[in-house]
């Protein structure tokens, strides 16, 4: 197996823009510009940013859910855009996606038992007979009482409904899952728990995750790289050690900021807020993306956009004034 599982360099995403009477090309939205990463098996990999930075346009990329505009994607040292008819589904049998939605991403209309076991039945990795006993291990390996697969989506919790997704993600044994936001739906004692059995199930299965969200607190637990995105770009990635202990981008550094901390006393000391709000991906600013909200913004930054530099350390970073 090559050392990377998923390995990706140099992907965009840019969405024409047209306009006057004969409706031409007057520019691009930039949804996901020169994006570069790689997940080697056992990692979890976090994305990182707030809403419109472009972090559910690359989980679609990634799925094949959207063609890339440039750049390239391999997955087990093979290109995507190459791949045949068959490999492809190949490709989607080994990796799977978990959903933001627990409610819309289960049909209302199956029972539980048909929705994580349709897969396998497609894909012929198990006949009628011993579909049922699959089912319920699956079933049990999310917390879940075998006998729910005859129920359907309306009779669960919003926790459980998201088991229920992680358990049809399991169900084709991939070797790689997406996750758009897996516990935003869910309050803070059920997303804990989800969490928790995500550690689990990782360590069970031998599995690896690529998860994008919007709160650094939540990835914190789980993840071993994080990427943080801004206006389509990741601004700083590295390991979740050094992006944790030594955020590098002034972005990076408000966002852990903003995130909740036993260790902060909130009456006493209060976070800073980060002005303004993200650009419109059609009209970014000149220079770096980052700076009419930027405290440590020079000249240079409203002219030039930042080049991207690597500490010795392998930690990645898009920034004039840092490091």
């Amino acid at each position: 197996m090559p050392e990377e599982l998923l390995k990706v360099e140099g992907l965009s995403k840019y969405y024409p823009v047209h306009g006057g009477l004969f409706l031409t090309k007057i520019g691009d939205v930039k949804a996901v510009d020169q994006v570069s990463f790689s997940i080697s098996p056992g990692d979890t990999m976090g994305c990182i940013g707030e809403s419109g930075s472009g972090k559910s346009v690359l989980l679609n990329l990634l799925v094949q859910m959207e063609k890339p505009t440039t750049g390239s994607i391999r997955f087990l040292g093979q290109e995507l855009k190459n791949m045949s008819a068959d490999q492809l589904r190949e490709f989607h049998r080994q990796v799977s996606m978990v959903f933001q939605d627990p409610v819309g991403s289960l049909h209302p209309r199956m029972t539980v038992g048909q929705q994580i076991g349709d897969p396998l039945l497609i894909h012929n990795l198990v006949g009628r007979r011993n579909l049922k006993d699959k089912v319920a291990q699956l079933l049990t390996a999310v917390g879940l009482d075998p006998e729910m697969a005859e129920r359907y989506p309306h009779q669960f919790s919003g926790g459980q409904r998201q088991r229920i997704g992680i358990a049809r993600a399991l169900a084709l044994t991939p070797k790689l899952i997406l996750m758009d936001e897996p516990v935003s739906a869910l309050d803070v004692s059920l997303a804990a728990q989800v969490i928790n059995m995500l550690l689990d199930l990782q360590e069970e299965f031998h599995l690896t995750y690529f998860i994008i969200a919007h709160d650094m607190a939540v990835l914190r637990q789980i993840c071993t790289k994080v990427g943080i995105m801004y206006a389509g770009r990741f601004v700083e990635y590295g390991s979740s050690e050094m992006i944790y202990s030594s955020p590098l981008h002034p972005y990076t550094r408000a966002l852990l900021d903003a995130a909740p901390s036993l260790m902060r006393n909130l009456r006493e000391e209060k976070s800073t807020i980060l002005p303004g709000e993200s650009p419109d991906l059609s009209r970014l600013p000149k220079g770096c993306y980052f700076h009419p909200r930027c405290a440590y913004a020079q000249d240079i930054c409203r002219q030039a956009p930042p080049p991207p530099k690597q500490t010795e350390s392998g930690h990645f970073v898009e920034c004039h004034v840092f490091p």
